[in-house]
């Protein structure tokens, strides 16, 4: 049974809709400020509401269909992160590995 509190209700369980898809956590009149999580956030999107935030993710900005990464955060490619980019606020550095590799660019 539910207890209700000053501002929530505590369950002693977990908390899981039924059936999928039917619940949400806050509303857009009522969201919670903030979300601390421990582990694995699972989700099918991320939609920005307000215009101009953004989503950071460990040095990594993603707003506005752009992604800016802070400096010295590394921007991997390739399965093996063959190919590697960073700004370091003062040089570019751009490293490819592997003995085949070439670097191709186009006007």
């Amino acid at each position: 049974m539910p207890t209700q509190l000053e501002d929530f209700t505590v369950v002693t369980a977990d908390y899981v809709p039924h059936p999928d898809s039917t619940r949400n956590l806050g509303s857009y009149d009522n969201s919670f400020k903030d979300c601390y999580l421990d582990g694995v956030l699972y989700t099918d999107t991320i939609t920005e509401i307000s215009a101009g935030s953004g989503v950071t993710i460990e040095g990594v900005l993603l707003k506005d269909s752009d992604i800016h990464i802070t400096d010295s955060n590394y921007l991997y490619f390739g399965t093996e992160n063959d190919i590697s980019m960073k700004w370091d606020g003062t040089d570019f550095h751009f490293d490819v590995t592997g003995a085949t590799a070439q670097v191709n660019v186009a006007a």
